[in-house]
């Protein structure tokens, strides 16, 4: 038995937000219905380039799922909803604007009244309360409020998702919390998440020094950002790149010796220009692979910097089987497992993403609709 088998989740959300999160939920058992509107479904579907007929951010988020097409503006579609409520699909994970759901005449207050038991998960960029509630943020936005991008360089943003993904796995531990007390008390919860805040949270070690401290980060010289020379990027003698991170005093010596510089050790924390362009000009005496192979002899803290089609053949990563592929008619679907290996889980077993509406009229039949129902719903537009 698969861990969350059991589980039944309506997944009301677009693109990355939750999509993410009912990604984990459906990969570790649970039976996740996407809720997809009658217009254009989720938006991910037609982000090119195309795989095997879904766009391919929508085929990375959405394996393990079903999907049906409604409309839930009209009263048949809200109707339909609220059976899926009733009928254990009790597990609500959306992504709109505050508000939306209530006016829709489905939000929280009328499906509890259904399913006193349901959990309910709403993800915003600000979260549920407060003066900034309605504002619309993605995901850049969420990192530039978070105080994020005043460490990493307001020029150049890192790379997407952060806040997306940030807000998922913060999702789905709230959902899993919510789910343990369940089975206790009987009762639901509302879980209120904020992508801003996820971000804050993950980085909120670098907040707590600044509070600590009362010392504004700069951009390219904080502690993890370039500060110390043993803790950076450098430019090796073939044009590549290697992460250097030698926190520890035994593993600086290691690597001290390994060039022959024991006069370096002293200067691990040093932040002086002098000490880091010394360091940085050891790096471009060799290349990357002879610095790989120094590493692996002396032991210290050193990786390639590697671009995807490496990333794709790396051994380490290959031989844990990260990446994998499903069968979908001719085509095969690339994906990337969950980073955790479960033992009686089959990690790298999956069905496809599913078809815009693909498992409407099951999900119908299995709430008691017969097909003469099922067409008329058609032809109104409601499914």
């Amino acid at each position: 038995m698969s861990p969350l088998e059991g589980m039944k989740v309506l997944d009301l959300t677009r693109l990355i937000p939750g999509g993410f999160a009912t990604l984990i939920l459906a990969d570790l058992g649970a039976e996740v219905l996407k809720i997809e509107d009658t217009n254009s479904g989720d938006y991910a579907r037609w982000i090119e380039p195309d795989v095997g007929g879904f766009g391919c951010y929508f085929a990375a988020l959405n394996r393990n799922k079903k999907s049906i097409r409604l409309n839930l503006k009209t009263e048949q579609g809200k109707e339909i909803f609220k059976k899926l409520i009733k009928n254990g699909y009790d597990i609500v994970v959306e992504s709109f604007r505050p508000g939306v759901m209530d006016r829709l005449g489905i939000g929280y207050s009328v499906l509890k009244e259904i399913n006193p038991g349901v959990i309910y998960c709403a993800i915003t960029g600000y979260g549920q309360t407060g003066p900034k509630r309605e504002r619309a943020l993605h995901d850049l936005n969420c990192m530039s409020v978070s105080g994020l991008l005043g460490i990493t360089g307001e020029d150049l943003p890192p790379i997407p998702g952060i806040a997306d993904a940030a807000s998922s796995l913060f999702s789905v531990i709230a959902i899993l919390g919510a789910f343990i007390s369940r089975e206790k008390d009987g009762k639901g919860r509302f879980i209120d998440v904020s992508m801003t805040e996820s971000v804050i949270s993950f980085f909120s070690f670098h907040l707590v020094k600044y509070m600590v401290d009362g010392k504004l980060p700069e951009v390219g010289n904080t502690d993890f950002t370039g500060k110390f020379p043993c803790y950076g990027i450098y430019k090796t003698k073939d044009e590549r790149y290697v992460s250097v991170a030698i926190l520890e005093e035994k593993f600086w010596r290691n690597f001290c010796l390994s060039v022959g510089r024991e006069d370096l050790i002293e200067k691990q924390y040093d932040s002086s220009r002098e000490t880091k362009d010394e360091v940085a000009r050891i790096f471009q005496l060799k290349t990357r692979s002879e610095w790989e192979q120094i590493a692996e002899e002396f032991d210290f803290c050193l990786e390639p910097v590697l671009n995807f089609r490496e990333v794709l053949n790396h051994p380490q990563l290959r031989y844990r089987n990260l990446f994998f592929e499903i069968n979908h008619g001719d085509k095969k679907i690339p994906q990337v497992r969950l980073p955790f290996i479960m033992s009686e889980l089959d990690s790298v077993s999956a069905t496809p993403p599913p078809l815009w509406g693909e498992n409407t009229e099951e999900v119908l039949i299995s709430l008691g609709y017969s097909r003469e129902e099922i067409e008329s719903l058609k032809e109104k537009g409601v499914i």
